[in-house]
């Protein structure tokens, strides 16, 4: 009984595997067809001063 659950516990950590394998690698595929968007148009004209 010992090894059958050792089987069965390593079947399912294969399969868990394979899974987030083909998960990661569909989402690193889809990565590269985001279109980038700049965060700003342009830097501030100055960067803000505090009165000491």
């Amino acid at each position: 009984m010992h090894a059958a659950a050792r089987v069965a516990v390593s079947d399912g950590i294969h399969a868990m595997a394979i899974g987030a394998t083909i998960l990661g690698l569909i989402a690193f595929v889809l990565a590269w067809f985001i279109r980038e968007v700049p965060l700003r148009d342009r830097m501030p004209a100055e960067p803000a001063t505090t009165a000491a």
